[in-house]
C-alpha cells in the first residue's frame, strides 16, 4: 500500500520546528564574546637582564669605539640561545658627569647601540670609581625577578674612591644569586703556549679563540699581568672570581685593539651566553 503524503499544514508546522532549533543553537556574538588581546602577554623568549658599567674617562676613546661591535656580538649570541627576551642599560662613569644612566633605563639591543653611539671619552679628573658606578647601577635601575643578571664592568683604571662609604664589601652585599659579575679590564695573561688568552673565570679556566667564531676553554696554569695597579685585587680576584659571584675578568687591550676586537667579542659572547641558561 503506498504511503501517505504528508499534509500541506503538515509541512508547514515541521518547517517551522526545524527553523526555530536552527534559531536556538545560534547564539548572538555581542561585544562581551569579542576576543581581547591581553594586556600584558607573558614572553615567548628567555629573559636576560644586562648592565653595561663604562668608564668614560679620555683614555677610554679606543674600547668605547669598539663598544658597539661587542654588544651586537653578545646581543647575535643570546638570540642564537634562544634567549630573546634581553634588556639591557648602560651606566657611565669616570667623565665629566660623574654617574650616569646613559639610557635612562631598560632598553632592547637597538637602543643600546644608540646610547654607545653618544658615549664620549670626555677626560673628567682622573678619578674613576667602578664601586660607586655600579652602586648607582643598582640603585637605578629595578631587575625582573625571572631573569638572570649580569653586570659588566669596563675600565682600564682600578678603583679610585669617590664615596668612602662604598666598599667592595657593600658592593657584593648588592649580587644575590641570580647575578654575575664580568670585568673587563686592565691586566693580561700568559701561559706556556703561544694563544692568545681573552679571559679566564673563577673556576681559573683560560677563554682563547677557536679560528672558527667561538671559544675554547683551557684548564692549566697562566700567569695574570696587572697593567694598572691594584686592578687585580680590585675587579678580579676579591671581586669577579669571588666563589660567591662567579664570573669572569678580561684583557681590555684586547678589546682596545682593532685587530683584536671582533675576535674578542666572540670569545666573550660565548662565554657569557651559559650564565644565562
Amino acid at each position: 500500500m503506498p504511503k501517505k503524503l504528508l499534509s500541506s499544514r503538515a509541512v508547514s508546522i515541521v518547517a517551522v520546528l526545524v527553523c526555530g532549533l536552527i534559531l536556538l543553537s545560534c547564539k548572538e556574538v555581542g561585544p562581551e564574546d569579542t576576543p581581547t588581546a591581553d594586556p600584558n602577554p607573558t614572553p615567548t623568549g628567555t629573559p636576560a637582564d644586562i648592565v653595561f658599567v663604562v668608564d668614560e674617562s679620555g683614555t677610554m676613546i679606543d674600547v668605547i669605539d669598539s663598544l658597539s661591535g661587542l654588544a651586537g656580538a653578545l646581543e647575535t649570541a643570546l638570540e642564537d640561545a634562544e634567549i630573546t627576551e634581553t634588556q639591557y642599560a648602560l651606566i657611565g662613569f669616570g667623565g665629566t658627569s660623574g654617574n650616569v644612566n646613559r639610557t635612562g633605563g631598560w632598553v632592547d639591543a637597538d637602543d643600546l647601540e644608540t646610547a654607545i653611539s653618544a658615549l664620549g671619552a670626555a677626560g673628567g679628573d682622573g678619578t674613576e670609581d667602578g664601586y660607586d658606578a655600579i652602586t648607582y647601577a643598582f640603585e637605578t635601575l629595578t631587575f625582573r625577578d625571572e631573569a638572570p643578571h649580569a653586570i659588566i664592568l669596563i675600565t682600564d683604571e682600578d678603583r679610585d674612591i669617590v664615596d668612602s662609604t662604598v666598599s667592595l664589601s657593600s658592593v657584593k652585599l648588592l649580587f644575590d644569586e641570580a647575578f654575575s659579575f664580568h670585568a673587563i679590564v686592565n691586566v693580561s695573561y700568559s701561559s706556556a703556549g703561544t694563544d692568545t688568552i681573552f679571559g679566564a673565570d673563577y673556576d681559573y679556566t683560560a677563554f682563547l679563540s677557536d679560528n672558527a667564531g667561538g671559544y675554547t676553554a683551557q684548564v692549566g696554569s697562566f700567569s695574570i699581568i696587572e697593567n694598572a695597579t691594584n686592578v687585580r685585587s680590585d675587579y678580579i680576584t676579591n671581586f669577579a672570581w669571588d666563589s660567591d659571584i662567579g664570573g669572569t675578568a678580561w684583557d681590555i687591550t684586547l678589546l682596545d685593539e682593532e685587530a683584536t676586537a671582533d675576535t674578542f667579542g666572540e670569545v666573550f659572547s660565548g662565554v657569557l651566553v651559559p650564565y644565562f641558561q
